[in-house]
């Protein structure tokens, strides 16, 4: 089916905005867990990679900010001159700091404006409506930072042109990533 697609970037998106578990980075330990304090004991257990928790900081992925987002992009120059990469084409080299620049974009800035075109062009499709919650509720439950203008774009599209879905009824709101 996806590579099927007429558009893979929209089908990318709705893959990735589905599962919450998604991402680039390779995290030590045991996964995803979700913990819970009873009241008398705090409880962890492993977290279904559909499920977001808004309180985990494991879904999808966020951008390094501040000094960080400028020494990511420095280490990708630094790493491709290394004498391990010596023997690659520039071209080669080229995609391997590319890929590296992506990685320093959090998935609803990756994403979010694929989904936001594809609605656009698209809105007769039935699965834009969930897509574009889903995007809403990106923007809500993984990173703090997300851009706001992504969040509203999918909001006002859905409320738009979807105003008596199930999925607009879901999403009350739209996300400026300002805490």
């Amino acid at each position: 089916m996806f590579e099927e697609s007429p558009d893979k970037r929209f089908e990318a998106a709705r893959i990735i905005f589905d599962y919450p578990a998604i991402s680039p980075w390779m995290l030590p330990g045991i996964g995803r867990i979700q913990s819970r304090y009873d009241g008398t004991r705090l409880e962890t257990r492993p977290m279904p990679d559909y499920v977001a928790d808004g309180w985990s900081g494991y879904n999808w992925w966020c951008t390094a900010y501040g000094p960080h987002a400028d020494d990511a992009r420095r280490r990708a120059d630094d790493t491709t001159r290394g004498a391990r990469f010596a023997h690659y084409s520039e071209d080669d080299l080229e995609n391997i700091r590319k890929v590296t620049d992506a990685l320093a974009t959090a998935a609803t800035t990756a994403f979010g404006p694929h989904v936001i075109r594809y609605a656009r062009e698209n809105p007769g499709d039935p699965r834009v409506p969930r897509t574009l919650h889903r995007l809403v509720f990106a923007t809500r439950h993984a990173c703090y930072t997300a851009p706001g203008d992504i969040s509203r774009a999918a909001f006002v599209l859905l409320h738009k042109h979807f105003p008596d879905s199930d999925w607009a009824k879901k999403t009350p709101y739209w996300y400026d990533g300002q805490i």
